[in-house]
């Protein structure tokens, strides 16, 4: 598993991990991407994320995972 931290915007830090999945009926084999936002004390607090996951803002991360066809641009 690789990760790297980037500033996106101003301020934003945003760490982004590939993930090694295997499926469970086939086996099949996929490296996914996964996205998480390490200080989230300026989201709306009514955002769904903290909802969900039963959190404050900036008290925790939030990741997710992205679907196939977003993009995330990496430097060298």
């Amino acid at each position: 598993m690789g990760s790297q931290e980037y500033e996106l915007g101003v301020g934003v830090k945003t760490r982004v991990y590939t993930l090694p999945f295997l499926g469970t009926e086939d086996g099949t084999k996929a490296e996914v991407v996964a996205s998480c936002h390490i200080d989230t004390s300026a989201w709306n607090p009514k955002h769904v994320a903290f909802q969900v996951l039963k959190v404050k803002p900036g008290s925790v991360p939030v990741c997710h995972f992205l679907p196939r066809e977003d993009l995330i641009w990496i430097p060298k």
